[in-house]
């Protein structure tokens, strides 16, 4: 504390600084930025994370602004840092306010980067919680100053600092006013130097807040209608847009017979197709092709009818043959981990399973149509934005326009199904390009068949896999080889069509990402110039080290598709093989499916989730198709346990999940799934359980119809008809179950942002990558039947009944 604290001072006026007019079903400025102060940093420079300041301001009402370094995106994460800031500043929840994200205020947001990898409050808790703690010291000393009582002596509460029988409000001591004052923590963390003199965070005995059931925040006004989307935002002189492109995304690696990018080299355009349709101007910046209009429908119309001659390439091998092609495709090998001797170990072993699980493209797109707005101007730009990562966006919007990021203005809203890839995705771009183009604002909403069609994909896998069991059915070696597609080949739509060089290499993103609790010492660093990719951390991690002989191996291949880091990134596809193998083990053992994996664990984690997942599902002991039924609908149940690693943290999880099968038509009805799932330190229950549910319903999802089909020039699911998602009404009953260590603590090495304090493993992916596993070990169980690949759908549940002459005739 130094007696600067409170001498510089700023407007509240200076909030809305940024110009130009905004429209909107409701007064966004009014109601989001009205009153709030905030410090005077330069629009659209990112502020200094090192200082109070950018995170938290008291206002002269005694309520709280915070400015999150992460999104809100449906997942709850700014009711948890409300509760974080609250827990740590003794305010109330309610009075923490957080104004709209826009880079050009006199307070832009700090940038911690997308909202992935189950991050949010990982990454963006601590800085705020550390912040608030520095807050807090800073306020005591002023009161202390003020009151004439040690700050040791005071206590807080709603705000209100009390002692020596005197009382004084946040908002009297520095309301409207800058802390001015740093992070501890933040700046040692920044320079690798331990922090001196670090506020002291608050204890989990302390806590009155984290670990509550807090109503989230976000919701009341979205069910209401009084929520801004971005596809409600309107500015005055705004055209409306849409790009034409090729109906599907052609192979992102290789160039069409012309010399260009295969997914959209544009040969001609006739302009007369569409001259029938008014004041329609047609966008084109080299293989860039869009229309704009004053109408929406003309828009589209334009959209639809223009005529234009695309190059074409047959080089994608068809949906039908994705699975060989992968194998013909050269790829980058390494052994990720080897222990013991895994070819002596099978060759000895006294009984050995082996068997090939494949998984396809998924979607990694929005439901809800994506949109934008751009207003580019001769030497700046204004852009309305949704997603997981506007400072990401001004990058991309900066690229494309060539004008300075410093003078792109970014503001961002909600966005109906916001689960995208941020910046990978090209709306943004797109916009930028036609306003740039045309001189006006222009507003672009994707039609399904674009946001279908240029979505990034999670990649594809095929896992070989052997298991060898001794004469008392125990797991003696495994061996586990990995063909799967990397994660960058996603380029930018509208950065590749107006002829910028963005680098895609087919062979980058190679490392392993094990289990850092359970394989030290054991995992390969795999640099980019000669390793492969796979995540080992569903590969049979779980049971480490209670397998004496292991080995994964894997080979990364470049994608055909652009490919992005889909829900539990490169997770599913490996707990989809494993955890399958493991209950083709299990029955081989003719042991029960849960105490086979008990007894190939000691892991405290792993065995807690299993465990609590069982215990919810009445789970009874008993080999797994030991009791088939010959009626047309048969029911089983099955187990998997597997997650993700992610924010330094391991996100151990378990499902149940209870199916009935009509050995008629082939459909699988997913009856029930349980989900137990332990993520360290849960900031709000409530929101935690939310997620697992989503997880749970989307996870049934991809099992049962999720896969990219494709001919062998471009992409052909292009609607919900041709790329089915589950609907509401197919949807299973879900239990969740938190697993919460609320005394779970991290130190500055482990901490992902160099802060110590609880451990917030992370909600929001791990727990949907074992779902597929155990609905097919489900299908296993009611049917007798082994299904190894990806979705399983009514046609292929058939093929393979027919097969196994379990096919209901009658």
């Amino acid at each position: 504390m130094t007696g600067l604290l409170h001498e510089k001072e700023f407007t509240r006026s200076s909030f809305v600084k940024g110009g130009g007019a905004l429209i909107v079903g409701f007064s966004l400025f009014g109601s989001a930025l009205a009153g709030k102060a905030g410090a005077a940093n330069t629009p659209n420079v990112q502020p200094d994370v090192t200082q109070v300041d950018s995170w938290l301001s008291i206002n002269a009402d005694n309520t709280v602004s915070m400015y999150p370094g992460k999104y809100e995106f449906g997942q709850g994460t700014w009711t948890g840092y409300r509760q974080i800031v609250a827990e740590e500043l003794d305010v109330p929840v309610t009075s923490i306010m957080i104004p709209l994200w826009d880079s050009g205020s006199a307070h832009p947001f700090p940038n911690l980067g997308a909202n992935t990898g189950s991050n949010g409050t990982a990454n963006g808790g601590p800085p705020l919680r550390q912040a608030a703690a520095e807050a807090r010291r800073a306020l005591l000393g002023l009161a202390s100053a003020q009151m004439g009582v040690p700050a040791a002596n005071l206590t807080v509460s709603d705000g209100v600092v009390s002692g020596g029988g005197k009382t004084v409000k946040y908002s009297d001591l520095l309301g409207g006013k800058l802390f001015n004052t740093t992070v501890a923590g933040l700046t040692a963390s920044a320079t690798g130097v331990t922090a001196a003199n670090i506020a002291p965070v608050k204890a989990f005995a302390q806590y009155k807040v984290v670990g509550t059931r807090v109503p989230r925040f976000d919701i009341p006004d979205q069910v209401t209608g009084k929520a801004t989307y971005i596809q409600n935002v309107r500015i005055p002189g705004m055209l409306h847009g849409r790009p034409v492109r090729p109906r599907g995304q052609a192979n992102v690696m290789a160039l069409g017979p012309e010399g260009g990018p295969s997914s959209y080299t544009l040969l001609s355009v006739d302009e007369s197709s569409i001259s029938h349709l008014p004041d329609v101007q047609i966008v084109r910046k080299g293989n860039f092709l869009g229309v704009v209009a004053p109408l929406e429908y003309n828009a589209i119309q334009a959209a639809a009818q223009l005529k234009a001659v695309w190059s074409e390439s047959n080089t994608l091998p068809g949906s039908g043959n994705l699975f060989s092609s992968l194998r013909n495709t050269p790829t980058r090998d390494a052994v990720i981990l080897s222990y013991g001797n895994v070819d002596a170990a099978i060759a000895s072993a006294a009984k050995v399973v082996s068997a090939t699980y494949e998984f396809p493209f998924q979607m990694h797109g929005p439901i809800g149509p994506p949109a934008a707005v751009a207003d580019i101007r001769p030497t700046s730009g204004t852009v309305f934005v949704g997603g997981q990562d506007s400072w990401g966006f001004r990058a991309a919007v900066a690229q494309v326009t060539g004008l300075p990021a410093t003078s792109i203005r970014m503001v961002h809203f909600d966005q109906s199904s916001t689960f995208n890839p941020g910046p990978l995705m090209s709306i943004p771009a797109d916009a930028a390009i036609m306003s740039q183009a045309v001189g006006k604002p222009v507003r672009v909403q994707w039609m399904r068949w674009d946001a279908h069609g240029y979505t990034p994909f999670g990649p594809p896998n095929i896992a070989d896999i052997r298991g060898g069991l001794d004469a008392n059915g125990k797991l003696v070696a495994y061996d586990y080889t990995s063909w799967i597609g990397n994660s960058s080949n996603n380029p930018v739509d509208g950065s590749v069509q107006v002829a910028l060089t963005v680098p895609a290499d087919p062979t980058s993103g190679s490392s392993t990402r094990g289990a850092p609790e359970r394989l030290p010492g054991l995992t390969i660093a795999n640099p980019a110039s000669g390793g492969a990719r796979v995540e080992t951390f569903s590969t049979g991690d779980q049971y480490f080290p209670n397998i004496p002989n292991r080995r994964v191996t894997g080979k990364s291949l470049p994608s055909i598709l652009k490919v992005a880091s889909l829900r539990a990134p490169s997770c599913m596809q490996p707990a989809w093989c494993s955890e399958s193998m493991m209950d083709e083990l299990a029955h081989a053992a003719n042991t029960d499916a849960l105490a086979f994996r008990q007894g190939q664990t000691t892991h405290s984690g792993w065995l807690n989730v299993l465990n609590s997942v069982a215990a919810a599902a009445n789970w009874k002991s008993r080999v797994s198709a030991s009791v088939l039924s010959d009626e047309r609908h048969v029911t089983g149940r099955g187990i998997a346990i597997a997650g993700e690693n992610h924010a330094n943290d391991d996100v151990p999880a378990g499902v149940v999940a209870e199916v009935q099968v009509d050995r008629k038509t082939g459909t699988i009805v997913v009856q029930h799934v349980y989900g137990a799932q332990d993520s360290g330190t849960v900031v709000n229950p409530a929101s935690a359980e939310n997620q697992i549910s989503g997880m749970l319903v989307r996870g049934t999802s991809r099992a049962l119809l999720e896969g990219a089909t494709f001919s062998k020039q471009r992409l052909t699911a292009l609607d919900w008809v041709t790329y089915p998602i589950l609907r509401f009404k197919d949807h299973p009953n879900v239990t969740t179950i938190v697993i919460s260590h609320s005394d779970e603590t991290v130190d500055t090495t482990g901490s992902q942002v160099g802060l110590a304090g609880p451990r917030y493993r992370g909600v929001g992916e791990s727990i949907e990558a074992v779902v597929p596993a155990a609905i097919g070990n489900a299908v296993f169980d009611a049917t007798g039947v082994r299904f190894r690949q990806i979705p399983l759908t009514p046609a292929k549940v058939r093929l393979g009944l027919a097969a196994a002459g379990r096919l209901y005739k009658a």
